[in-house]
């Protein structure tokens, strides 16, 4: 872990994200990309983790009070995002760019003519 551009809060417990904070946050998100936004120094499968340690602790100590809910990572997330996409051209809401076709079939000379024999 790298303490650049960690918060005033998680440099002061060298990374570590306090249960209450990281209830806030995981409840409040719809998906592991924003929980990532705001504990960016962890990787998915830390706060993953954090998340199955609270879980346990819930379950053991405070059993009337649900689990956190499962987050889609960011796999998901991007495949979510191509299929919005697609629903979006399909609906004419986008449009696709024309593809630019690169110059293959044509050399230097028979571009500019200087290949061509005269019949003098």
């Amino acid at each position: 872990m790298t303490k650049k551009n960690l918060p005033a809060w998680a440099m002061k417990s060298n990374g570590h994200i306090e249960m209450g904070r990281f209830i806030k946050v995981w409840a409040t998100s719809s998906n592991l990309v924003e929980v990532r936004a705001k504990f960016h120094w962890k990787s998915e499968r830390e706060l993953k983790s954090q998340r199955s340690k609270i879980n346990r602790w819930l379950k053991a100590n405070a059993n009337h009070i649900k689990p956190l809910k499962v987050l889609k990572g960011e796999a998901d997330w991007r495949k979510q995002k191509a299929k919005d996409i697609a629903e979006l051209l399909d609906a004419g809401l986008l449009e696709r760019r024309p593809e630019k076709k690169p110059d293959v079939g044509s050399s230097t000379i028979d571009r500019t003519g200087l290949g061509e024999v005269s019949a003098e």
